[in-house]
């Protein structure tokens, strides 16, 4: 049997995995062909940028092989097989990189587990705080006014007041209410 670190780097599971998101033959090629043949060379690849990462890659796809005036070359990838795909992506760059485990391909990743990450990656998109947008659109980022620091121009004083003010009346002495 298969550890899931041997499921993780082989190049069958992977194209299994491809199948269970709904890839056709010919859009699972295209990822193949650019050089990610397990989902272990996906993650490492795409670990910088979880939650847009490899969702660009797949629309450069579409722009690029979208309409390629040869029909054999030409690949197209939905919005629903973009948000699958990025979804699993995602869920196991979060799983290795910062829950430090590996998810069995061959087992736990089923239809439903597809659809719950395609989910929780659609959510993720829509309250993602974007701060390009004007401050009305992100009201539900408000903005923390952070208390200014009184006698701070005497370091060495206002350090040695420090130990002696543990209690969070003392600390007026420190922070200035304005």
């Amino acid at each position: 049997m298969a550890t899931n670190l041997d499921c993780y780097e082989d190049d069958l599971q992977f194209i299994l995995l491809l199948n269970r998101c709904g890839l056709a033959g010919t859009q699972q090629e295209k990822i193949t062909a650019d050089g990610f043949t397990s989902m272990r060379i996906l993650v490492d690849h795409y670990n910088f940028d979880p939650n847009n990462g490899f969702a660009n890659y797949v629309r450069d796809l579409n722009a690029t092989l979208g309409n390629a005036s040869n029909a054999e070359r030409r690949v197209y990838y939905s919005p629903i097989l973009i948000v699958k795909l990025s979804g699993i992506v995602r869920y196991f760059i979060i799983s290795v990189y910062s829950f430090h485990k590996l998810p069995d391909i061959s087992q736990e990743v089923n239809a439903d587990v597809i659809a719950l990450q395609a989910q929780l990656y659609s959510e993720v998109k829509r309250l993602k705080y974007n701060p390009d947008k004007s401050k009305e659109d992100n009201d539900a980022m408000p903005e923390k006014k952070l208390p200014s620091l009184l006698r701070q121009s005497n370091w060495v004083i206002f350090l040695s007041h420090l130990p002696s003010r543990r209690s969070v009346h003392s600390l007026a002495y420190l922070v200035n209410e304005e």
